[in-house]
């Protein structure tokens, strides 16, 4: 009995993050909450993202670009991440698809405590004439003795020389709070 509760529950929760999160449908221009003031858009960088007026970014390791709200106390705030990986079509790259992307992404996973994934699940990038078939994930997991929830889209670009990693990362106390703001980003979030 308390395993088949414990299945409805976690069945209960990935209903409940996917619902909102238009696991099917992905992203198709929809009406925004929220006054994403910011634009970025970088050269090579392959997409454009809007993002509210009082987060900062800043790139990571070339290819990562983290965006991140003010911080109001001292517990860790959401992020929203955009980082691009190479396929094999491309010199250094070691990415198959976008199933080689989630599998890496499980092992990375495996470092932390407590790991838990749901998905992956079939996401469509619907936007200005493209369709891009991906997956996404969320996963849960206890990281510096805290637990987070991040939610991981994979896009491949069409002509498959790369592959786009979107992610929103929250402590999993705030995740329903700033949830919003990041689908608002996702779709905003425009590949060219």
């Amino acid at each position: 009995m308390k395993r088949v509760v414990i299945y409805m529950f976690f069945l209960v929760v990935l209903v409940f993050c996917f619902w909102g999160a238009d696991i099917v449908v992905g992203v198709d221009g929809g009406t925004q909450e929220f006054a994403l003031d910011k634009v970025y858009q970088e050269q090579g960088a392959g997409y454009s993202i809007r993002y509210p007026g009082d987060w900062i970014h800043y790139t990571q390791a070339g290819h990562t670009v983290v965006f991140i709200g003010k911080k109001e106390d001292d517990s860790h705030l959401p992020t929203v991440t955009i980082k691009n990986v190479f396929s094999t079509r491309m010199k250094g790259g070691i990415y198959n698809d976008v199933d080689a992307v989630i599998q890496d992404f499980e092992s990375q996973l495996k470092t932390t405590k407590e790991p838990s994934i749901y998905g992956p699940m079939t996401f469509l990038y619907r936007k200005n004439n493209l369709v891009l078939e991906g997956k996404q994930v969320v996963a849960e997991y206890v990281w510096k003795g805290e637990k987070y929830r991040q939610w991981v889209i994979i896009v491949p670009r069409s002509g498959g020389q790369a592959f786009h990693i979107w992610s929103y990362t929250s402590p999993a106390h705030r995740y329903e709070s700033y949830r919003a703001v990041a689908k608002a980003m996702l779709d905003s979030w425009t590949i060219m």
